[in-house]
């Protein structure tokens, strides 16, 4: 599952598993150029980023129900 918000230039940031990796990353889509700007450690990472940052769970992308 992959969370996404497009940022006002059309790049969308993302939260999610990359092919051929293991490990949640946060990465940038320009287009079809990808770039990486973080690992996560675990998903509870993930889910403590998107939550903080944007109100919703990892992986369900559903609204938190309570805030960090």
């Amino acid at each position: 599952m992959t969370i996404a918000c497009t940022l006002p230039s059309g790049a969308k940031v993302m939260v999610g598993t990359l092919p051929e990796r293991k490990r949640v990353a946060l990465y940038r889509m320009r287009g079809c150029h990808l770039e990486v700007l973080a690992y996560f450690q675990s998903e509870d990472d993930a889910d403590t980023f998107c939550r903080l940052m944007w109100n919703v769970t990892y992986p369900d992308c559903e609204k938190a129900s309570e805030p960090i």
